[in-house]
């Protein structure tokens, strides 16, 4: 078997698990790791004799003979793998450069749906990776502690200083909390202003 071959086998495995979604989501992973390490995304042959050349990983997620996906798709079945999912915010980070070889993609007509909703901007990525991506640049060593599962994002963005923490006050907390809370978080005079305002609200016109 050729590497062309070998690469279609791995592909067709990886698309064959995407369609099942949770039902097979880490032979999906498994494959989509390979697809990754292995570059065997880049250039590999179709049952049918078309042969595919790719430059750019998201124009693969979306060729019919590719993933035959979204983009964002694949970002949502990798989000609990912190590792995984850096390497696919990178392998996504070019722009579109479509199939080199082959000029069968136009006549397939296909018209790709996020279920999720528009996509944001691809400097931006969905907001896990666009975080992601941030550690990495800005705080290597908290980025190391989410990928060894040590951090979430989120508690690595704090106390890294790149977030600050969003006080959350559930529904139901007794009122004797709240205040606890605002008073942790606000100065005397922004709780003075705080209290005019509830007065304001309450005041019958």
């Amino acid at each position: 078997m050729s590497e062309h071959d070998t690469n279609w086998t791995l592909i067709a495995s990886a698309a064959s698990s995407l369609t099942h979604g949770s039902q097979r989501l880490q032979n999906f992973i498994d494959a989509l790791r390979r697809l990754l390490h292995e570059n065997a995304w880049k250039s590999y042959t179709h049952p049918n004799g078309t042969h595919h050349e790719f430059t750019h990983f998201a124009d693969f997620i979306e060729h019919p003979h590719g993933l035959h996906a979204t983009p964002q798709q694949v970002r949502n079945l990798v989000h609990d793998d912190p590792q995984l999912a850096s390497e696919l915010d990178a392998a996504l980070a070019g722009q579109h450069g479509g199939d080199r070889r082959s000029e069968d993609f136009k006549s397939y007509n296909v018209t790709l749906e996020n279920p999720e909703g528009p996509v944001e901007d691809s400097k931006r990525g969905n907001r896990r990776a666009y975080r992601l991506r941030r550690l990495e640049r800005e705080a290597p060593e908290h980025h190391a502690r989410v990928l060894a599962g040590e951090l979430s994002v989120n508690r690595a963005m704090i106390e890294s200083g790149l977030q600050t923490p969003t006080p959350s006050i559930p529904q139901g907390t007794p009122v004797n909390d709240v205040a606890t809370t605002l008073r942790r978080r606000y100065s005397p005079e922004e709780l003075a202003t705080l209290r005019q305002l509830l007065l304001e609200e309450d005041t019958p016109e």
